[in-house]
């Protein structure tokens, strides 16, 4: 078939109808426009006014409509993929379905376009119409039981405005974590979607309902964020121990949720605060050097694998790879989160499920768990002080040079 690769007819030769998915993506499709047109015996000369308002060209997003002899397709999203021709030789469209990635052969007035392939710099009604599609499609993916990997065509996962579209969705979608790959020549990249199972992050209340919200396992990790954040800003000069010792007071006498005239470190789980704030004093091993540190909590914000592992090797010796920051990877790491994050976005982690993640990767599966906590970051500090927190060293005030390097043996200490 001309136009497409030997990889991508391989990829998709075992892909079939899924009526699952098929439902689910028609429920969030947008209704279609009413025509008179049937799936068979329709002439090119409906089609200027059945493509909508952008022309159809290879990776263009399509919905389908009025199509009488296979109607369950109407509503379903894709995209067109290459011009061909039916059994008459008549004008067709080979469409792939998504997320089931059914192909067919339809003709141009029986689906709709609702989005260029690519488009200008700053067309913002076209970048809005592929993420409108990109939405739906993933939604639909998400919400199946169908297979774990959704793999985007490759004649459309070449057009870069396009493949950002989607990692800025999937981006927003907890219960994804994706990745892009490179099949083929360098400049034809294929994009595919992973749904993964994220490690636990959340604790389950203590018994005592009653104080439940006073658990410190239970407080934001971004509470701790916070205190660190403005102690690190604190310049290392005469006076600048007391003024960290007073900003650490506030924190301890703040009171409990409940109500309760409680502080801080008369409340449950203050060991469990305690190890993140002061991890170079933490027993827990967990055998990642900065470079891997580095691409796995990059990869996890969501800029894929190669990138990804760009910023692990080069963070500190590459200005444009270190986006203007170096000498610091947990800095480095926080400005990349700064262009990938939503500022609207609310904060989920807590001290316990931060904890518990660190305990697990003490043992193998250091890779998801890191990925599974950048991918619920919710602040670019979060990800800054998970770094520091990881690598033992916050880097505020006097520290060991040499973070714990035997459990009993004394700190040598610089400032």
């Amino acid at each position: 078939m001309a136009g497409i690769s030997a990889d991508d007819e391989l990829l998709h030769a075992a892909a079939t109808p899924d009526d699952e998915l098929r439902a689910a993506t028609e429920a969030r499709a947008p209704p279609a426009n009413e025509h008179n047109s049937s799936d068979e015996g329709v002439t090119d000369d409906h089609g200027s006014d059945d493509e909508g308002s952008y022309d159809v060209s290879p990776g263009a997003w399509i919905v389908l409509h009025s199509l009488q002899g296979k109607p369950a397709l109407n509503g379903m999203v894709g995209f067109a993929l290459e011009a061909t021709s039916g059994a008459g030789g008549e004008s067709r469209w080979l469409v792939q379905l998504m997320p089931s990635c059914e192909r067919l052969k339809v003709k141009p007035a029986n689906f709709q376009v609702v989005a260029p392939a690519d488009w200008k710099q700053g067309s913002e009604p076209e970048r809005a119409a592929a993420e409108r599609f990109a939405r739906c499609i993933l939604e639909a993916f998400a919400d199946s039981s169908g297979p774990a990997k959704l793999a985007f065509p490759i004649c459309e996962s070449h057009h870069n405005k396009s493949r950002s579209v989607v990692h800025g969705v999937a981006r927003d979608m907890p219960d994804l974590f994706y990745e892009t790959r490179s099949t083929g020549p360098k400049d034809n990249r294929q994009l595919v979607v992973e749904r993964i199972e994220k490690p636990p992050l959340a604790l389950p209340p203590p018994s005592d309902a009653a104080g439940a919200s006073d658990d410190l396992s239970l407080s934001k990790f971004d509470e701790l964020c916070l205190l660190l954040n403005a102690m690190d800003a604190v310049p290392n000069e005469t006076g600048a121990i007391e003024k960290r010792k007073r900003m650490s007071a506030r924190f301890w006498r703040g009171l409990a949720p409940s109500g309760r005239a409680r502080p801080r470190h008369a409340r449950p789980g203050l060991f469990a605060v305690m190890r993140l704030l002061v991890p170079h004093h933490d027993s827990r091993r967990y055998g990642l050097s900065t470079e891997r540190l580095a691409a796995t909590f990059a990869e996890g914000l969501g800029i894929g694998k190669p990138r990804a592992k760009g910023i692990g090797k080069a963070w500190m010796l590459d200005e444009s790879v270190a986006l203007g920051v170096t000498g610091d990877v947990s800095l480095v790491l926080e400005a990349l989160a700064v262009e990938r994050i939503d500022p609207r976005r609310d904060t989920i982690l807590t001290v316990g499920a931060v904890n518990k993640a660190l305990d697990a990767m003490q043992n193998a599966g250091k890779v998801d768990l890191l990925l599974g906590l950048a991918a619920r970051v919710a602040k670019p500090r979060e990800i800054k002080w998970l770094t520091r927190i990881v690598l033992r060293d916050l880097r505020i005030g006097s520290r060991p040079s040499n973070p714990v390097p035997q459990k009993g043996r004394p700190f040598a200490r610089t400032q």
